[in-house]
């Protein structure tokens, strides 16, 4: 019974070994192993926001303060703010008015 077992088990250790060897090509940054945020939301970023605040009738607020992150402003006139330097992710930012 241990002769079938074991060509068996050494299958599987080489099949299991052979899989883990495996990866993605861009994953020698990290070591191999992606995190879950850089996966999901991208790397950490400087980025510049612009937008516009409107209000229900999409009427320009002026005035209203814009923050991201550390960074934060006002709106102009026209409801238009500019944040720049954001430390944000590559595919997220968080922004509140």
């Amino acid at each position: 019974m241990t002769t079938i077992l074991q060509p068996k088990f050494s299958i599987l250790f080489l099949l299991f070994f052979f899989i883990a060897s495996c990866k993605k090509d861009g994953d020698e940054g990290n070591g191999g192993t992606p995190s879950p945020t850089s996966d999901l939301w991208g790397n950490s970023v400087s980025i510049q926001i612009v937008g516009q605040v409107l209000d229900d009738n999409g009427n320009p607020i002026s005035g209203a303060q814009v923050n991201a992150g550390s960074s934060n402003t006002a709106t102009d006139a026209m409801g238009v703010f500019r944040l720049t330097g954001v430390s944000a992710f590559q595919r997220l930012a968080y922004v509140t008015v």
